[in-house]
């Protein structure tokens, strides 16, 4: 079975090309089911969504080998509940954006540990059911909302008006155990409501 790692390429890599550097291990508190990770080049950070633990991972830009996070989100006090979909750092106002199913939560960018949020955008008039991704675009700061509502907003759900990105699995992931999420099958994969993947009689 694969554990969970990062392998980081050269820009040019090309074919069987060995990786320059891999970050994996128990001390780097990385686990299977990661859907983002996002590079704040103004500060070198790597930024990893842990759905599992319920945590930000916060590691600096060289991470390598079994190396930890310099910092970590996590705890009640935080709200993350489930991450996998959505982080980004805005830069020019030094925070961090964490995409829960229904909110999103803001954080100082250099939060550690179980803290706050400084701000939460939620409620029935943000339009954030189901919220599967996240873009944080600091130099429209005054259209920074309604670039989250329009990229976030838009993404999930069946209704006129979404995508329609969806995948179809062959078994409930956030019931089966950790050590079976490897041998779920994906049955179909539609992206903006066109199927793009489906499995032979599966459906």
């Amino acid at each position: 079975m694969a554990f969970p790692q990062i392998a980081t390429f050269a820009r040019l890599a090309n074919g069987a090309e060995t990786p320059k550097r891999v970050i994996a291990g128990q001390a780097t508190k990385l686990s299977r089911a990661m859907h983002d990770i996002q590079y704040d080049e103004v500060h070198d950070e790597v930024i990893i969504a842990n759905p599992f633990a319920q945590a930000v991972l916060i590691y600096r830009g060289g991470v390598n080998g079994e190396e930890p996070p310099i910092r970590v989100l996590q705890g009640p006090r935080t709200q993350i509940g489930s991450p996998s979909f959505g982080v980004d750092v805005d830069p020019a106002n030094d925070e961090l954006y964490v995409s829960e199913a229904n909110s999103i939560l803001v954080f100082p960018r250099t939060a550690n540990g179980n803290v706050a949020p400084i701000r939460v955008i939620q409620g029935p008039d943000a339009k954030l059911e189901g919220a599967r991704a996240l873009a944080v675009d600091p130099v429209v700061e005054a259209d920074l909302a309604e670039t989250l509502f329009r990229r976030i907003g838009n993404m999930s759900g069946i209704e006129v008006g979404k995508l329609a990105d969806l995948v179809v699995v062959d078994r409930d992931y956030m019931t089966v155990p950790e050590d079976d999420l490897s041998e779920i099958q994906t049955l179909m994969t539609m992206v903006g409501g066109k199927v793009v993947y489906e499995t032979a009689g599966a459906l």
